[in-house]
């Protein structure tokens, strides 16, 4: 957030889809309207508050509380079920309550979890707890792969373990194992913005794991793995670019952990209310490609009760972000309180667009799409393109794809991230046919990469 108090002021609104539009008395009208609701839910920004909570805070914290420390691999897909049921009053409680468990030696059965409801506050509090205060039991190649999707989702919760490793004149001496996963997360990183330059920057400092990893990946039975090892182990020949950084191996060796600073004492706020709201407006992009997902807005709510300097800290794209921006510049606050005294606050508004979602059909939908953000650089817009039928019995899954808007706004280079290969060759022909704004640097359109993801059933479905 981009304000210390901020988190806690969440304005939470829903958006869910209506079912079908006006009835018709000509039959040949409703026999085409039936065959184009097989296929797709069509979805409008239908703008609803959110009702009451069912419980008080301190009941549901007790409540978070038990799932977590009773999580097994037996419960986990109920577990999940009923904590993201609860996201939409207790966001706040459900991260602190993730990150106090991480922080306990019984971390191992959380990996799932937090990769599932991690929000931007949640990935960084994880990511820099176990980089900067238990690196060697927290940070280790057992939970490389959770570290990296978090970083690939949320880019902000990366800059400390970049920060450190790219700092002057060497990056820090590790253990085996915290340099193990170190190159893990660096060698699985998809080619995002400047993650491939920085990796090239790092990894000859610990060039004995680096490469161990990648002559265990070029044995994977994973063609993938394979040819991703091989494209490392050829630029990793080729000339690094120019760095602070020296070249030579960096010795292995127990690290000193930084000195923790107290929080700062911080002013007693209010949050800004509501009191005049308008509507959302849900894009035709985004019904198409049967998009929903929560967008989160920082706004500053100054004292004549506007919101302004409105900046979308967890966008989801499809034009969504727009128009939950464009509403939020409608509203009407009454103003938030610094020490009793009526204040400029900035609190965070989250947005929710939903389709209503039938099991029985099976079907993908759209959520967040991720670009790196640049100073003078703008992100890849997608505008139109297909997204598959029904495709057999119903399923509960996720699957992130990374991939690459070209300067014509083509989609380019299309590989799994993370969920089943399975399901990414079922979606990389329907990803294919996506057609993008591409992203631009000045007055030229640039390549630009970056990441999707797709769920089915009620996964990452908005309550």
């Amino acid at each position: 957030m981009l304000c210390t108090t901020a988190r806690r002021y969440v304005l939470l609104h829903s958006l869910p889809s209506r079912g079908a539009h006006s009835q018709c008395a000509a039959p040949r009208l409703i026999s085409a309207l039936l065959l184009l609701l097989t296929t797709c839910i069509p979805a409008i920004a239908q703008f609803k508050e959110i009702g009451p909570a069912p419980m008080p805070p301190a009941a549901a914290r007790q409540q978070i509380i038990k799932l977590i420390a009773n999580l097994d691999a037996t419960n986990r897909k109920q577990t999940v079920t009923t904590l993201s049921g609860l996201v939409v009053w207790y966001r706040d409680i459900l991260d602190d309550e993730l990150i106090a468990a991480w922080k306990t030696d019984a971390r191992a059965n959380l990996p799932d979890l937090i990769e599932t409801l991690a929000d931007a506050h949640l990935a960084s509090a994880i990511i820099d707890f176990s980089w900067r205060e238990q690196r060697e039991a927290a940070f280790t190649p057992a939970y490389a792969p959770m570290f990296g999707h978090l970083m690939e989702r949320y880019p902000a919760g990366a800059k400390p373990f970049l920060d450190d490793l790219t700092a002057s004149p060497k990056p820090p001496n590790l253990t085996p194992s915290e340099a193990a996963a170190v190159c893990r997360i660096l060698i699985d990183m998809p080619d995002l913005g400047t993650w491939k330059r920085t990796a090239l920057q790092i990894l000859p400092a610990y060039r004995a794991v680096t490469d161990s990893l990648l002559a265990q990946d070029q044995r994977s039975t994973d063609q993938e793995r394979v040819y991703r090892a091989q494209r490392w182990v050829r630029d990793l020949k080729s000339p690094t670019p120019a760095s602070s950084l020296q070249s030579r191996a960096i010795p292995v060796t127990q690290p000193v952990t930084p000195p923790i600073t107290p929080p700062p004492v911080r002013p007693k706020e209010t949050a800004p209310t509501v009191i005049l709201k308008v509507e959302p407006v849900y894009s035709e992009t985004a019904n198409k490609l049967r998009a929903d997902g929560a967008s989160v807005i920082s706004a500053l709510v100054g004292l004549d009760g506007k919101a302004r300097d409105l900046i979308a800290l967890s966008p989801i794209g499809y034009g969504l972000d727009e128009s939950a921006i464009d509403a939020i510049r409608k509203w009407e606050f009454k103003p938030g309180t610094r020490d009793g005294k009526p204040a400029e606050i900035r609190a965070s508004i989250r947005v929710n667009f939903k389709i209503r979602r039938d099991p029985a059909n099976n079907l993908w939908y759209s959520s967040a799409i991720a670009f790196p953000a640049y100073a003078g650089m703008t992100s890849p817009v997608v505008k139109d393109g297909l997204m598959p039928k029904p495709d057999g019995p119903a399923s509960s899954e996720a699957l992130v794809l990374g991939f690459t808007v070209d300067a014509d706004g083509n989609v380019r280079n299309i590989h799994r991230v993370s969920g089943s290969q399975t399901s990414a060759d079922f979606m990389t022909p329907y990803l294919a046919t996506w057609k993008f704004v591409p992203a631009t640097s000045g007055d030229h359109a640039i390549e630009s990469a970056g990441t999707v993801r797709f769920t089915k059933g009620d996964i990452d479905q908005p309550k």
